[in-house]
């Protein structure tokens, strides 16, 4: 998301935080770093949780989410909801004339994610959305040779994501098993913009199921489980491999890979 000014009175840019689970802990440490910007109010639909949070970042102030909207000073909203709530909670900040931040996925779908993007232009407000590690050191690198011509004209990419599943480390990861979650919408926007990043738009996109089986079923009802995305792009093929899988005789960990060959 482009820098936005703020009101023009010398005061810290204002942001409410809506969404007080397990990732909101690290936006606020982070954003407490940053002498031109201030969270003002924590929300959650738990105002006991959206209490606690605020309290332990020394927010003043924490609510609903309707109170968030409300709130005079917060002129950009960081949504931090469960995946099926992203586009929803952020057209309301939109709507409210509020900038927003998603946490990804954007929404469940394209057209969601387009009609937020069209209320923005309208109410003259930006959406920007995780993730944005591509701006880091390594991925900046990385496109700069690249682009350089350092390793040749690149054919191929492949990107790899394999992990027994979130049940291993979230305390509550039954979200992350439904639709808008998965290791294709929760991980998948990492290597999907890395892939973007460096080589520009999709042309075409298809996707197949992998079938692997999660090393723990979980106790609840699993929605989606794994995907395959193959993207083809402008003179090269890529492939994106994401899943939660079972992997016999080995500790639980990420692991991925990018595969750039020469022509």
């Amino acid at each position: 998301m482009s820098p936005v000014s703020s009101k023009g009175d010398g005061r810290p840019f204002g942001v409410g935080v809506i969404g007080c689970g397990n990732i909101s802990k690290q936006y606020l440490k982070n954003l407490a770093t940053f002498p031109d910007v201030r969270v003002l109010f924590c929300a959650d639909i738990d105002a006991g949780r959206a209490k606690a949070q605020a309290a332990a970042y020394g927010v003043p102030a924490s609510g609903s989410p309707e109170q968030a909207f409300e709130h005079p000073g917060v002129q950009l909203v960081v949504n931090l909801t469960i995946p099926a709530a992203h586009a929803e909670v952020a057209g309301q900040a939109v709507a409210a004339g509020q900038h927003v931040w998603n946490e990804k996925p954007l929404a469940l779908d394209t057209a969601a994610g387009r009609g937020l993007l069209a209320a923005a232009v309208r109410a003259g407000v930006r959406v920007g959305c995780a993730p944005d590690t591509v701006l880091g050191a390594g991925l900046q690198t990385a496109r700069r040779l690249i682009d350089d011509g350092v390793i040749g004209e690149p054919q191929s990419a492949l990107a790899l994501m394999q992990d027994p599943g979130p049940q291993r480390w979230h305390h509550d990861p039954e979200f992350l098993f439904r639709r808008g979650a998965g290791p294709l919408f929760d991980m998948g926007p990492y290597y999907l913009t890395t892939l973007a990043t460096l080589f520009g738009p999709a042309e075409q996109v298809r996707n197949a199921p992998l079938g692997f089986k999660l090393v723990e079923q979980p106790p609840y009802p699993l929605e989606i489980v794994d995907r395959l995305e193959i993207i083809e792009q402008v003179g090269m093929a890529a492939h994106d491999q994401l899943a939660f899988v079972a992997l016999p005789a080995r500790p639980a960990r990420e692991t991925c890979r990018h595969d750039l060959l020469r022509q």
